[in-house]
């Protein structure tokens, strides 16, 4: 007598997932002065940010690009980070960045 379709050879079960194994905390870990990792994304500069950075590019105008840079990147204050090749794209766009504020006062807030 030949099987009925219903049946099916047995199969076997799955395994569970192999997890893998978890780091131990860190709360027995002594104390470091050692600065955590840079973020992996950037922040955009406001138009505000860029205006305080002409200022200063205007008040000192013997620094170089990189010396602005290493300036505002070490602000206790609120540091801003850019790069220097960022800084003479943006100061080759000053004038249209300074018409923006002209046609929008409220840009800055």
């Amino acid at each position: 007598m030949p099987k009925s379709p219903l049946h099916r050879k047995p199969r076997e079960k799955p395994q569970p997932y192999a997890h893998k194994p978890q780091a131990s905390s860190k709360k027995d870990a002594p104390k470091t002065s050692a600065k955590p990792a840079q973020k992996k994304h950037r922040d955009n500069l406001t138009l505000h940010d860029w205006l305080t950075v002409f200022n200063f590019v205007d008040e000192h105008p013997t620094l170089s690009q990189s010396d602005i840079c290493n300036h505002f990147s070490s602000k206790l204050d609120g540091a801003l980070v850019f790069s220097q090749s960022a800084l003479s794209r943006k100061l080759k766009n000053r004038e249209e960045m300074e018409a923006r504020i002209n046609d929008n006062p409220n840009a800055t807030r």
